[in-house]
């Protein structure tokens, strides 16, 4: 889905000096949803309750055509 948005972005960055681009990836966060019943008193609040996140990393395929490829 953030493929095209991606390697857009790495295109921009090429023609604005950000350069060589060698790599794409999509950094994202899951709630971590695979609580026990017993540990549900560590994240319950008096006004609510924390929800933890799980970190990751998504590689995206660079596709990046460059000018000097171009005919």
């Amino acid at each position: 889905m953030y493929d095209t948005q991606l390697n857009g972005y790495a295109f921009i960055g090429e023609r604005t000096g950000l350069k060589p681009v060698t790599g794409l990836g999509l950094v994202y966060y899951e709630p971590q949803t695979d609580l026990k019943v017993e540990g549900l008193d560590s994240i319950l609040l008096s006004d609510g309750f924390m929800m933890s996140f799980i970190g990751k990393l998504l590689p995206i395929e660079l596709r990046l055509i460059r000018l000097s490829q171009r005919c």
